[in-house]
């Protein structure tokens, strides 16, 4: 329950940080400073025999102790003690141990903790020791990266503010020699999505918004290259991407001239590249009123064109038409990417693999719903656009390749996958064929093809469109046309109608040899036309048999010796491959093949 009684009243935890340090001193000072709104309720989260030594020392109240959560009826005072560990704590001023590591780490828990049951509006920390820390086992370098993993948050930065000067660092605490290797493109969109969603949160939402200015790392901006090429490889290409999701992001800018200019008030905020160079100029104007503000959430993906105007506008950009030979139909019906997605009945568990995602409509619901995408996109173009907007999503793996030449195997692993893909006009068949082909096939495909594909897929026996593909996808799979989808909805319209088709794969009953299958039935429909007895002397597969083998096992099947490849379904194909192989085994054992 909450700690408050009043639903106006507005509680904050303040971590004690290492009891041996400055903390435990500042936190109890600042409480009895008597300088806070009266509707403020703060609460110190640490061991109360520290708080009492050093309230006797200062001369100083030491407010009383309180057990949370509240009970029912009880109220907060305006300052409290609550001590987690609920045991008392061997400590020494001014030293470091293994002990004040473990307890300043438990007391951050246990604050976040109480944030995310309600317990607190927020929190407040005091300093921590590395080296007190280090001596716990405790993994992290800070606060920052602590609150990340504690909160399960995955895009985090930590914000330093001074008066009008605000500064993110893309990466904290390294050696200088590890800046350059450890810079990346992700970490500075990162630090400068952050960013930007903190500025309206700390101006208020009447405040005009002004850009974000991102420094470069090299003196005078690498001056071209001559100084370094962090700038054009890493910095540049990540203020055209914060561009790109909206964010107002200027630069790289010189870090010798940018802190005068967003102390003036020309930037909302600064994205330094490295401890150092964001924190010394914030700590010369305000060493004494600066405060570390932790910034982070949950990537939002970004919404990606699905209208007929924004994919227009990406080709006439880059002067391009999309490619016929590679089958380069867009979807722009956002109804259809939201048929595909229910179809696919995506989970978190699910790993989907997504082939020709092109400009990512389809990738960003996918990423909604599922827990990793394994996309795999062959244009050069349409891989630098996702790449650039969505490499900050670490469950999207995108591989640059053709399907038609790239082992899915080698992409998933030998994880259970689901195939959901507006499968390229060119070489969609193709591409659906080898993997039903393949020893690791999806449980489930939801693909999006030519209705006279679709069709050929869910064909029955004996009907006009049975043929090659519906026998192949009969063998593991149960299909289903989903919708047929009007010309009008992709870009550039196709001159023929397409499907969504869902195919299920169900259990395998039968044992048998998959390469001799497939090559039988090749063979056979390639020559659908005749009658079975003929087409299969035909090729080297039979060659050898003795004559009268085939119409004599057609017979004992009782397969009519006048059918021709269309009139089998799988059950007989499997049954007729089966013999036939036997035979031909039978003969090479008696030296005859």
């Amino acid at each position: 329950m909450p700690t408050s009684s009043g639903s106006d009243k507005v509680v904050l935890a303040l971590t004690l940080g290492d009891p041996g340090g400055v903390g435990p001193e500042v936190a109890l000072k600042a409480v009895c400073s008597g300088q806070w709104p009266r509707r403020l309720a703060l609460v110190l989260v640490g061991d109360p025999m520290v708080l009492r030594d050093h309230a006797k020392r200062l001369a100083l109240p030491c407010p009383p102790e309180i057990s949370l959560p509240l009970s029912s009826g009880d109220s907060l005072p305006p300052a409290a003690i609550w001590n987690p560990l609920r045991t008392s704590l061997r400590w020494h001023m001014g030293r470091t141990n293994r002990f004040h590591g473990r307890a300043a780490a438990a007391w951050v828990a246990a604050a976040v903790r109480g944030c995310l049951e309600g317990w607190f509006d927020g929190m407040v920390t005091a300093p921590l020791c590395k080296q007190s820390l280090a001596a716990a086992g405790f993994s992290h370098p800070g606060h920052t990266e602590y609150l990340a993993e504690l909160t399960n948050v995955r895009r985090y930065a930590m914000m330093l503010i001074g008066g009008r000067l605000r500064v993110v660092l893309a990466t904290r605490h390294l050696p200088l020699r590890s800046v350059a290797g450890a810079l990346t493109r992700s970490a500075v969109v990162d630090a400068g999505m952050l960013a930007a969603r903190a500025l309206p949160w700390l101006d208020g939402p009447r405040a005009r918004l002004r850009p974000l200015a991102v420094c470069a790392l090299n003196p005078h901006a690498g001056e071209g290259g001559v100084l370094g090429n962090e700038e054009q490889r890493v910095i540049q290409p990540a203020v055209t991407c914060l561009r790109r999701q909206g964010v107002d992001a200027r630069g790289p800018l010189s870090a010798d001239a940018v802190f005068f200019h967003a102390r003036r008030g020309d930037y909302g905020a600064v994205v330094a590249m490295y401890h150092d160079q964001g924190l010394g100029p914030l700590k010369t104007i305000a060493f004494d009123s600066g405060v570390a503000q932790s910034l982070g959430g949950r990537r939002e993906a970004r919404v990606n064109p699905v209208s007929l105007g924004d994919v227009r506008s990406f080709w006439h950009e880059h002067d391009r038409h999309p490619s016929r030979r590679l089958g380069q139909n867009f979807l722009v019906d956002a109804n259809i990417i939201r048929l595909i997605i229910e179809a696919a009945a995506l989970t978190r568990d699910d790993l989907v693999l997504e082939v020709g995602p092109g400009l990512g409509s389809l990738t960003q619901a996918l990423l909604q719903h599922a827990g990793r995408v394994v996309a795999v996109e062959k244009d050069r173009l349409l891989y630098e656009h996702l790449r650039d907007n969505f490499e900050l999503d670490s469950r999207l793996t995108l591989v640059r390749g053709d399907m038609l030449k790239t082992d899915h195997r080698a992409l998933v692993g030998k994880d259970e996958f689901k195939l959901v893909s507006n499968l390229p006009y060119s070489c969609g068949t193709a591409i659906l064929v080898r993997i039903m082909q393949s020893d690791q096939r999806p449980a489930l495909m939801v693909v999006t093809m030519q209705l006279e594909v679709a069709q050929r897929l869910v064909a029955e026996p004996g009907t006009a469109d049975y043929g090659l593909l519906s026998l192949w996808r009969g063998l593991d799979y149960e299909a289903q046309i989903s919708k047929v989808i009007a010309p009008g909805c992709f870009w550039p319209p196709p001159q023929v109608k397409s499907a969504v088709i869902a195919m299920i794969r169900r259990k395998c009953l039968h044992d048998f040899d998959r390469d001799f299958f497939f090559c039988l039935t090749k063979q056979a429909f390639g020559c659908r036309r005749k009658q079975l007895p003929t087409v299969l002397r035909q090729g080297s597969l039979l060659r050898g048999l003795p004559p009268g083998t085939v119409p004599e096992i057609l017979k004992k099947l009782e397969i009519d010796p006048k059918a021709r490849a269309e009139d089998l379904d799988v059950a007989a194909w499997l049954a007729l491959a089966g013999a036939l192989q036997t035979a031909v085994k039978s003969a090479r054992a008696r030296g005859k093949y």
